[in-house]
């Protein structure tokens, strides 16, 4: 969990932050608690360059017990907040043709005396809601329903949900098929283990290289002890052949 708060971090502001808790007889930390960057404040010196501390929460946090582990890319915040925003409104509108019974459309009145504008709002929302509750809805001699032609397949959502699919795997340095967007990758056997490979190397790589070079300084681990993440699971062949070692059961 500690780990995937770090990542959440890294991932869309750049910059994690952990809070040594307790440390061991040689003075080196062993306990730690995830600080939210968005809700990390920074107490800077005179001139606004340096930090002297750090506040969350109502506490006071010396630098010193504050390990911050920067990324090597940009927040996806930054850089993605296009393609986030964009695939944000496709949803929004997918979800408005899902959740009404009636067509798209407007009313339009054909005669008598003009409404206002707040007595146009009243009618539209007594005609949305009884058609939200019933499975019918009355007019007056005056109003007529207008159906629009504009539907999810015009208006092309199925494809430009797709389409921001495939930008938010890129904004994540994910490939494509591993989140089940559209690529022009066929699914064959070579491209499954290919695909792993790209998640390792490209979208999980330089967060664990990151995460693993800072937790192994001076500051947080003995000289000479290096901490590293373990990608075996990652890469692992996920068809083995039968017969392998990872195709073997224990039986007691």
């Amino acid at each position: 969990a500690l780990v995937a708060d770090l990542l959440d971090d890294i991932v869309f502001q750049s910059v994690a932050y952990l809070w040594v808790r307790h440390r061991d007889f040689a003075g080196f930390p062993d306990q730690f608690r995830w600080l939210p960057a968005t809700e990390l404040t920074h107490q800077l010196d005179s001139n606004g360059l340096t930090t002297t501390g750090y506040h969350w929460q109502g506490y006071d946090i010396a630098v010193r017990d504050v390990v911050r582990i920067e990324s090597v890319q940009g927040a996806a915040l930054e850089h993605g907040w296009r393609a986030i925003d964009t695939a944000v409104r496709l949803e929004e509108a997918a979800q408005r043709f899902a959740s009404t019974e009636v067509p798209a459309g407007w009313l339009q009145q054909t005669g008598g005396v003009p409404l206002t504008p707040e007595e146009q709002s009243a009618m539209a929302q007594r005609f949305a809601q009884a058609r939200h509750t019933n499975t019918v809805a009355m007019l007056s001699e005056h109003v007529t329903w207008n159906e629009s032609s504009y539907d999810p397949s015009r208006l092309q959502l199925t494809e430009a949900r797709q389409h921001a699919a495939t930008d938010l795997a890129r904004v994540m340095n994910v490939p494509a098929a591993i989140v089940h967007a559209p690529s022009n990758d066929s699914q064959t056997y070579s491209n499954v283990q290919d695909q792993r490979s790209d998640l390792w190397t490209f979208g999980l790589a330089p967060i664990a290289h990151a995460i693993a070079a800072t937790l192994s300084g001076p500051n947080v681990t003995p000289r000479g002890t290096v901490i590293k993440f373990d990608p075996s699971d990652t890469l692992a062949d996920p068809f083995p052949p039968k017969g392998t070692p990872a195709d073997a059961v224990s039986v007691e």
